[in-house]
């Protein structure tokens, strides 16, 4: 689009500024900082538009937005979207089903709570992000220790405790036009390692599209709405994390940014030719927008998995140059090299790469997302 980028991040080395055209070190998820430093380069240069996605600063672009007079959420919208409480209060009010949450403020309230009961509960931070410091948690373990990890993660003197949802995870992406929401793509989100990485929930990407009756669309359709409503995001990205359950569809959370995952980027393009970044970089720059942009046109479906190698430091990779000879393969990527070390799998940021395959039905598409990931060996010590 011949448009130039300036990218922030408080990393110098963070490897998307070697893309930039300009690079700005402040940290994407302080509004202040990241305004003093913008409004230093803005005196030389013009900011045409902000955006962000994969990345939860709805609050720092809010914050550009409302100084810049540019499109982009509201302060009022981004207040609804950095605080889960806060968002949770919105969607119920707006007839959303949400998880029953309660405020925890200490270690000692979070075992009384747990003690007596027979199912697990989720515990999560209030401003979390990329799954820190969400834990499955029961009453055989050990509430204290869960309480300080999920603490450590939040910079808020409490961390919330909800029921655990039993049902089918849903990824929602979309964009809102003149309040109307328009969903790009359901996607069925991807849980099968739950019980191997437990207490820590990590999701191992998702199938594309997912796999919806009519009745189960719409409702989603009708969610999705309500939740533009509650969030008051008149215009602009739209991203949900929802449950199907036997009790009907709830709202995990909700933000006005695109996802992670290479969705809006990679997948949706590829499933359906819905050029999500592109219309986030138009609305950006107040340029007009068409909701025929949002016309899905299905092509193929696509799976997203993650690399899982045991954690220590990395000794030898074998498979993954390889991928790129399987035309089904649309994206690879490794976050790590030999004589790094892998983490102990806590959150999102510990995955240790991905690939994206597609395929002309669901069951060839997850067969060759296991196949590639099979094929990829990280060996450890």
């Amino acid at each position: 689009m011949n448009i130039p980028i300036v990218g922030t991040d408080i990393n110098p080395q963070a490897p998307a500024l070697d893309l930039a055209d300009h690079a700005i070190i402040a940290s994407s998820r302080d509004p202040q900082q990241s305004l003093h430093a913008i409004k230093a380069f803005a005196a030389k240069h013009r900011i045409r538009g902000v955006l962000t996605l994969a990345n939860d600063c709805v609050d720092t672009v809010s914050a550009l937005c409302h100084h810049f007079n540019l499109p982009g959420p509201s302060p009022d919208t981004a207040k609804r979207c950095a605080d889960k409480l806060t968002q949770l209060k919105y969607l119920r009010h707006a007839g959303v089903k949400v998880p029953r949450t309660i405020s925890i403020h200490s270690a000692e309230q979070l075992q009384q709570l747990i003690k007596h009961r027979t199912k697990p509960v989720i515990i999560k931070p209030t401003d979390g992000r990329g799954a820190r410091g969400v834990m499955l948690i029961n009453r055989d373990m050990d509430a204290r220790a869960a309480y300080r990890h999920c603490r450590g993660q939040t910079r808020q003197p409490i961390i919330l405790m909800q029921d655990f949802i039993e049902g089918r995870q849903i990824s929602a992406e979309g964009f809102v036009i003149n309040g109307k929401a328009h969903t790009a793509l359901y996607s069925d989100r991807n849980y099968e390692l739950l019980q191997q990485l437990a207490p820590f929930v990590i999701e191992n990407g998702g199938n594309l599209p997912a796999s919806l009756s009519a009745e189960e669309n719409a409702a989603l359709d009708d969610v999705v709405q309500r939740a533009a409503e509650a969030l008051d995001i008149c215009n602009g990205p739209i991203k949900g994390d929802l449950v199907i359950s036997k009790k009907g569809i709830y709202a995990l959370e909700f933000t006005a940014r695109l996802g992670g995952g290479y969705a809006s980027s990679h997948s949706i393009p590829l499933v359906n030719d819905i050029d999500l970044l592109k219309l986030n970089i138009q609305f950006a720059m107040h340029q007009p927008l068409d909701t025929q942009a949002l016309t899905p046109h299905f092509k193929q479906y696509a799976a997203l998995r993650f690399f899982f190698p045991k954690p220590g430091r990395i000794t030898a990779i074998y498979g993954y140059k390889e991928l790129s000879e399987k035309p089904w393969v649309k994206l690879r990527c490794l976050y790590y090299e030999v004589g790094d070390q892998i983490s102990n799998y806590a959150h999102h940021a510990n995955r240790a790469g991905c690939v994206i395959v597609v395929g002309g039905s669901r069951e060839q598409t997850e067969q060759r997302a296991k196949e590639a990931v099979e094929n990829v060996r990280i060996l450890t010590a």
